[in-house]
């Protein structure tokens, strides 16, 4: 169960991680403008 709780949160990390590097490059390009 451990170990099934840590992979869970290891993805909830990836995904806000991703959604993360996601909006910089956008955040950038309005700074620009």
């Amino acid at each position: 169960m451990y170990l099934e709780t840590i992979k869970v949160k290891q993805l909830k990390n990836i995904k806000v991680l991703t959604s993360m590097t996601q909006l910089i490059p956008s955040s950038k390009i309005y700074n620009r403008k």
